[in-house]
């Protein structure tokens, strides 16, 4: 017994020795390694979410049929699935297909479905992007004054955040008096937290047209799938 104590003793003696000698700035252990860097496309596009679980009538989000609820829940529920969806190439393509099938060829002669309609131009995706959140935001505000569960001000409040930072890093944006940073002033309007939600219904409206415009002006045709950054 006095031998093994002997041991560990001396054993524990050289333990400082071997942890000084040790080379810790290269060694990664794994749970306090930073995890892959995600890649630069999916930075533009942001957050991976589900996909809707039923169809989107796109057509309704823009024009509802004589009589119908503009804001209906069911209208915009799957949008805001589809939207929210959108953050990985899968889930944009099926989001631009979506809204290009019922735009149709011509994004110029139906710009408000056309303006998320998938474009050959990789450039386009970050305006397309922050158009997208607009979209969203609407489509969060209108669950929330329908009481849709799961709905609330701060599920608006969330996209407009992402609206400004978006804003923050599209260069459309940067000059004051362009169209794309009054559709970004527009986006985080704040009337319906005090009380006024049709005021920010009809910026949020005139947002993302003044977007759909500047859009359909940049790549008028619509490409059957999205192009990427960084892609050939």
């Amino acid at each position: 017994m006095a031998k093994v104590g002997f041991g560990i003793l001396a054993l524990l003696a050289t333990l400082p020795a071997f942890l000084y000698a040790v080379d810790w700035g290269g060694l990664e252990l794994p749970f306090l390694s930073p995890g892959p860097t995600p890649p630069s496309s999916l930075a533009v596009l942001g957050t991976p979410a589900p996909p809707p679980e039923a169809a989107v009538d796109v057509a309704a989000l823009f024009a509802p049929p004589e009589g119908a609820d503009p804001l209906s829940p069911g209208t915009w529920a799957p949008a805001a699935q589809l939207l929210a969806a959108a953050g990985t190439r899968v889930g944009w393509a099926a989001l631009c297909q979506a809204f290009g099938a019922a735009a149709g060829p011509d994004r110029s002669a139906a710009p408000l479905p056309g303006a998320l309609g998938c474009s050959a131009d990789a450039s386009l995706l970050p305006l397309q992007r922050l158009a997208a959140l607009i979209l969203e935001a609407k489509a969060q505000l209108a669950l929330w004054l329908r009481s849709a569960p799961g709905s609330s001000s701060a599920a608006v409040a969330a996209r407009q955040a992402a609206i400004r930072n978006a804003c923050a890093a599209l260069p459309e944006a940067q000059d004051a008096a362009s169209a794309a940073a009054e559709a970004c002033r527009l986006a985080r309007d704040s009337a319906y937290l005090t009380g006024d939600p049709a005021a920010t219904l009809a910026r949020l409206d005139e947002a993302y047209a003044a977007l759909a415009d500047l859009i359909a002006r940049r790549d008028p045709t619509l490409a059957p799938e999205p192009a990427f950054p960084g892609t050939p």
